[in-house]
């Protein structure tokens, strides 16, 4: 605010210096996985907080990782200098220096925050998710360094929690300190990329960063705004506030709902990764039930006369409609997977359980089919997650050309895909297989002037109707035993 003097912490804290070499060297760009692992196995503590980090429920690894440099292969350089810089950032918190600064609180909002930032860069196509799930979670580590050396100030931190950012912003800035300031100064000691840094020093004010990183900045605080909705008290203003946000990106406010299922169901993902403790998490519906209670108090407020209770009652009326047309947007949008416009997983499931429902009663076969893309890592590792989400994309449009209008041809997650064939035995299933694996290695995805060459691995399972629990499950546990046999058989075929 004006008038006000800032103030900076005379001594920023250090990381151990383990962690500012990793930081350091895998900002170079000649770095390797190999390097990174040679010096992460120098402190034992580091390895195994990078082991246990790979083998987390967020990789969702079918055989663990015992090695670091099998780790640092399969994170990538990226997610690596990622993980621990997070690691460095935590320490930051140990101890008892601010007793009176709730810090599973703070790395709560942090984590959701994080989510959040590389939700919305993958929807935009903008960076990599995992510099940008960093940057969120090091958005506000200027407080941490400020408890570092002034732990007095815990309490008055902590009671504006509940406040909106705009309002714990000011209410800093009236004190003489500012926590993107301090935290980009802490974070370019510790010689975090500039890019980065400048997001964090200009995430409350994105007019004011440079016009590279401005995009940036508006994630950063969009991502903020979706952490304010699910922590402070008014629910109302919160959920106004994040759809202006997402305007400005250029994302409809109707996918609020989809946004916030995927960043809840991310940052328990990660905390659990970063052993950090998260609180039960608010649905959408409830955070939708609060915000809409705020409104109905809000039109009540002032004396209760007949013609203001009428008021209040038609406005209630006409935000209900509003909701019923809004909901029925965000069911269809909540059925498909945004990038690749196929049925998401959610739709799957349902499709799969009623599929096997309709061959009982017509006594046909069902057959199954899971797929996912060889080497799928390489793309993203070499080319960037752009080029990663093209390729899948392309497979997407191959599934579309290669299977009937009956068929139902799914995003599993990550870069495995499933597709439903009703009223098929197993010789037309693996004719089918076949055709979408042979369309998919001629297909070509030209990137950046290169031309990337796909193949892919099909597992294809089928079953007569069933309309008993756990048939649709069972087979989809099948289908994946199969793609397995194929990528341990050499990749790019069916089995």
């Amino acid at each position: 605010m004006s008038g006000a003097t800032r103030v900076m912490p005379k001594k920023l804290p250090v990381p151990p210096k383990i962690i500012a070499k990793v930081i350091e060297i895998a900002a170079e760009p000649e770095c390797t996985t190999v390097q990174l692992a040679e010096l992460i196995q120098k402190d034992p503590t580091l390895t195994a907080q990078v082991l246990r980090a790979v083998n987390a429920a967020h990789y969702g690894l079918r055989r663990s990782i015992e090695s670091v440099p099998h780790a640092t292969a399969f994170m990538g350089i990226s997610a690596v200098r990622n993980l621990v810089l997070c690691i460095g950032v935590q320490q930051l918190s140990h101890g008892e220096a601010s007793p009176d600064f709730p810090l599973d609180r703070f790395w709560e909002m942090s984590v959701q925050r994080a989510a959040a930032s590389a939700c919305l860069a993958r929807r935009l196509g903008v960076g990599q998710p995992d510099d940008f799930f960093t940057t969120g979670l090091c958005q506000d580590i200027g407080i941490l360094a400020s408890l570092a050396v002034n732990p007095e100030l815990g309490a008055d931190y902590a009671a504006q929690l509940d406040a909106p950012a705009d309002e714990r912003l000011n209410h800093e800035l009236q004190s003489g300190s500012n926590h993107a300031e301090i935290g980009a100064a802490l974070l370019r000691e510790w010689r975090l990329p500039a890019p980065m840094t400048n997001v964090i020093e200009h995430h409350h004010n994105p007019d004011a960063a440079d016009p590279v990183v401005r995009v940036h900045c508006m994630i950063a605080l969009a991502a903020e705004a979706i952490a304010d909705l699910l922590n402070c008290r008014n629910k109302a203003a919160a959920m106004e506030y994040v759809g202006e946000r997402l305007v400005e990106l250029e994302l409809p406010p109707a996918l609020l709902r989809e946004i916030v299922d995927e960043v809840i169901d991310s940052a328990n993902e990660a905390a659990s990764m970063l052993q950090l403790r998260m609180g039960v998490q608010p649905t959408f519906e409830e955070i939708a039930a609060l915000a809409s209670d705020a409104l109905v108090t809000l039109s009540m407020d002032g004396p209760a006369t007949p013609e203001h209770v009428g008021r209040a009652l038609l406005d209630q009326q006409s935000r209900a409609v509003e909701l019923e047309q809004h909901n029925e947007e965000l069911q269809r949008l909540a059925a498909t997977d945004a990038l690749t416009g196929l049925s998401n997983r959610r739709l799957l499931d349902d499709a799969l359980e009623r599929e096997f429902a309709r061959a009982e009663r017509r006594g046909t076969e069902l057959s199954v089919l899971m797929i996912d893309v060889d080497h799928f890592k390489q793309f993203n590792d070499r080319n960037g997650h752009r080029a990663g989400d093209r390729v899948l994309q392309a497979l997407a449009a191959v599934l579309r050309r290669a299977t009937r209008k009956m068929d139902i041809c799914a995003r599993f997650g990550g870069e495995e895909f499933a597709v439903v064939l009703p009223c098929t035995g197993e010789e037309p299933a693996r004719m089918v297989a076949e055709r979408i694996r042979a369309q998919v290695e001629a297909e070509k995805v030209h990137w950046d002037g290169e031309e990337l060459s796909i193949s892919i691995s099909v597992g294809c399972i089928t079953r007569p109707g069933s309309a008993g629990p756990g048939a649709a499950e069972e087979a989809i546990q099948a289908a994946d035993r199969a793609l397995y046999e194929a990528k341990n058989s050499g990749r790019n075929r069916v089995c």
